[in-house]
C-alpha cells in the first residue's frame, strides 16, 4: 500500500520553487510510492493537456 501522505508531499514538493533534490528523494523513496507518484504525475500531464480542460489551463497565467 503505497503511503499517500510521503506521495502528495513530494508531488507538492515539485511545484515548490524553493525545493531541490526531486530526483534524489525520488531514489530514497519506496517502489510502490515512487510508481505512485509518477502515475498521478502521468495524470495530471495527461488531463492538463486534455480538451477537456482547455479553458481551465488557459485561464492560468504562465509564470516562464
Amino acid at each position: 500500500m503505497p503511503d499517500f501522505a510521503q506521495v502528495y508531499s513530494f508531488l507538492g514538493s515539485v511545484f515548490d520553487p524553493s525545493t531541490k533534490g526531486h530526483l534524489q528523494k525520488l531514489k530514497e523513496m519506496n517502489p510502490i510510492d515512487v510508481e505512485t507518484a509518477l502515475l498521478l504525475m502521468r495524470n495530471l500531464s495527461i488531463n492538463l493537456t486534455s480538451p477537456d480542460f482547455e479553458d481551465q489551463v488557459s485561464s492560468y497565467p504562465t509564470f516562464c
